[in-house]
């Protein structure tokens, strides 16, 4: 979850300097969010077997 958070403050701070529009970067956002959840799930699988 550590590079998953700087990744998401890189956004920010590319939003705010206008590299990215807002709706970039929501939607970078969420695709980071979606991809977060998936990493973490397949972690507490693998930790099962």
């Amino acid at each position: 979850m550590g590079s998953a958070a700087e990744l998401r403050t890189q956004i920010y701070i590319s939003r705010e300097v206008n590299i990215f529009s807002d709706l970039d970067a929501k939607e970078l956002i969420q695709k980071l969010k979606s991809r977060s959840k998936m990493l973490q799930s397949l972690h507490s699988s693998l930790k099962k077997l």
